[in-house]
């Protein structure tokens, strides 16, 4: 049995230029987690810069298996950022990697998600991270069929991916599969190993009810643990949230490292829809103007 002792490594880079922001994250992040079994990365630019973004992450990658997809905004223990930036996780250590995609997904989402199940097998401890051109009612249907594969309560987190924020609707979403770069496709990184897990969620819309949110759901989840610390967490934070904070975006990040702490690794993502449970054991499913959190001990 794999142990599930993880070597984490993230980065966040925001200077407003796509390639050298996502070279920097990816190269930053691999070089934390050491032998990195991968590195999933996330960026906030515009449609005009996405071959850049994507050129960056390949030249950085060397030959570690990459995933990612572009987002609304991005939320980790470096900082939050609502466009213009890149953020990389690398995961590394007692454990096995799996990553699959699956293409043309466009009113079929629940037949991709049994065949994205099936690529990235059925481990007995784990969990999985699913994002992609999924928004609304289609994450609900890709949550639906990889449950009927991999079991009704198996974990996983994660969401859709989204357009920068100010063409959102108006351009397709665009995910990152190693050297690949495509539309109208879902992602699965399933990560195999012994790890204890903890979720929680809650919805909130309103700038004061979001923040208290996410101070509730971030200390609900470490209480999940009973006093032990998390290797790391991941966030699914919903891009309506973002916009209605504004430029206070940077209160709902410390009123999750408040809970979780200054010390423990947070990579995640503002996206166009949520998935995961709202409570440990309970199943994932997709979601709206939620905040979920994965920890991983």
């Amino acid at each position: 049995m794999l142990k599930g002792k993880l070597k984490v490594g993230v980065a966040l880079s925001a200077t407003g230029k796509a390639e050298d922001d996502c070279k920097a994250v990816v190269s930053t992040a691999l070089k934390e987690a050491g032998d990195a079994k991968v590195v999933v990365v996330f960026e906030s630019f515009g449609d005009y810069e996405r071959k850049k973004a994507h050129r960056g992450m390949r030249e950085a990658r060397g030959s570690v298996p990459l995933a990612g997809c572009c987002v609304a905004g991005l939320l980790s223990s470096k900082g939050a950022r609502s466009e213009n930036g890149a953020l990389a996780l690398a995961l590394g250590g007692d454990i096995e990697v799996q990553l699959a995609k699956v293409e043309e997904c466009h009113g079929r989402y629940k037949d991709a998600g049994v065949e994205l199940a099936t690529a990235v097998g059925r481990p007995d401890r784990g969990f999985l991270i699913l994002f992609g051109d999924c928004h609304g009612p289609g994450a609900k249907e890709a949550v639906a069929g990889l449950q009927s594969v991999l079991r009704e309560k198996f974990p996983m987190i994660g969401g859709s991916a989204v357009q920068h924020v100010h063409y959102h609707n108006q351009l397709p979403e665009f995910v990152y599969f190693n050297d690949e770069m495509d539309m109208d496709a879902i992602i699965g990184v399933m990560v195999k190993g012994d790890f204890d897990l903890s979720f929680a969620g809650k919805v909130g819309k309103e700038c004061a009810e979001i923040v208290n949110s996410a101070g509730e759901v971030a200390t609900r989840m470490m209480e999940g643990f009973k006093g032990k610390k998390p290797q790391f967490v991941f966030a699914s934070d919903c891009m309506a949230r973002m916009m209605a904070m504004e430029d206070r975006l940077d209160e709902e990040l410390q009123a999750i490292v408040k809970a979780i702490g200054v010390d423990v690794p947070m990579a995640g993502f503002y996206g166009g829809g949520e998935v995961g449970p709202l409570s440990t054991g309970q199943p994932a499913d997709g979601y709206g103007y939620h905040v979920i959190l994965m920890g991983v001990a």
